[in-house]
């Protein structure tokens, strides 16, 4: 997610800039297919790195809460429930 997710969050916009694109090769007498930007797996780990990020977010936020009602509680001497 850190390698290549920042690279697919900022390409979510354009989902892609290199069009698949059709060559005729004339040694052989074919068409040659150059790969291009594939935009369905870009939206997929775009959106789903957006995703995790966001959850993981919430997670450290619900712990630096959790931790600072635990501290609140300590000093004032009272015991914290850890499941209420």
């Amino acid at each position: 997610m850190a390698v290549s997710g920042i690279g697919f969050v900022r390409m979510l916009g354009s989902l892609g800039t290199v069009p698949q694109q059709e060559i005729w090769d004339e040694a052989s007498q074919v068409y040659l297919y150059t790969k291009g930007d594939q935009s369905v797996l870009i939206l997929l780990y775009g959106v789903a790195t957006l995703l995790l990020t966001a959850l993981m977010i919430c997670t450290w936020r619900g712990a630096l809460r959790s931790a600072y009602k635990a501290e609140c509680l300590a000093k004032e001497g009272k015991a914290y429930q850890y499941f209420p």
